[in-house]
């Protein structure tokens, strides 16, 4: 991944968009994952701000030269990396030579551990999402990621999308939160309905207990559930739960 892009939740565009995000993306059905056509909003190439302590001086000089810093960045990453000529050479004109050959290679430090740090925020996402829907699908986190955020595009509002979009592109809990609540939003939805799969082990239980359930009924205990202390994740009661919709979904309950 050349350019690394915290997944989000992107807003409506007046023009098609077609790629994923929590942003928009295809739409779960049958809990194999969502499904519609995959639309993404692309998220700041990397979280270099050249506002953060480690880099402040590097934007304050690339100012004096007369260059903004956020379009330094998206030049340095259109680029490969790497500084561009005409960085370079509006450097060397305002600071010298020298000085111009340092703060390129400071530059494309700071590039590279931008995208190190998007790239984990990235597969934290994906880590976190294949981990939710674990025994309903066996795809990869990315790809139930992409499709779940084409089903956000369609269910949730702009604005909630905005807001989810600029919590995720933040990283740790607050991130992690973000994407659990969008996550608990689709599998308390109608469209959350797909027989589990190929479901072993002592944590999930392999064949649904309690009767047929209704979408309705399915949020209203998951809700109880969560309020005891559950973990969404772990728990062998979320996880008969959620087998005992999956079943009632495919029987059109």
């Amino acid at each position: 991944m050349t350019e690394a892009t915290t997944p989000s939740v992107a807003p409506e565009s007046t023009t098609s968009v077609a790629a994923p995000a929590v942003a928009p993306v295809p739409t779960p059905e049958v809990v194999q994952a969502p499904k519609a056509p995959v639309e993404v909003s692309k998220p700041a190439v990397t979280n270099v701000t050249y506002k953060d302590p480690a880099s402040k001086q590097v934007g304050s000089m690339l100012k004096d030269a007369g260059i903004d810093p956020v379009k330094a960045r998206d030049a340095i990453t259109a680029n490969g990396g790497t500084c561009t000529p005409e960085i370079y050479a509006a450097l060397s004109a305002k600071h010298g030579e020298g000085m111009a050959s340092l703060l390129s290679t400071q530059m494309t430090a700071l590039h590279a551990t931008g995208v190190e740090k998007a790239n984990k925020a990235d597969e934290a996402v994906y880590t976190q999402v294949q981990e939710a829907f674990a025994g309903t699908t066996e795809q990869g986190g990315k790809e139930t990621w992409a499709e779940l955020s084409g089903w956000a595009k369609d269910n949730i509002p702009n604005d909630q999308r905005k807001e989810l979009n600029a919590i995720i592109q933040q990283g740790g809990m607050a991130a992690k939160l973000a994407v659990q609540e969008l996550v608990n939003t689709f599998q308390k939805s109608g469209d959350f309905g797909q027989e589990m799969i190929g479901v072993e082990g002592d944590n999930i239980p392999s064949v649904p207990a309690g009767g047929d359930i209704t979408s309705l009924e399915y949020s209203k205990e998951l809700d109880v559930l969560l309020a005891k202390g559950h973990d969404y994740n772990t728990s062998k009661e979320v996880k008969t739960l959620q087998a005992r919709r999956a079943r009632s979904a495919q029987r059109n309950i």
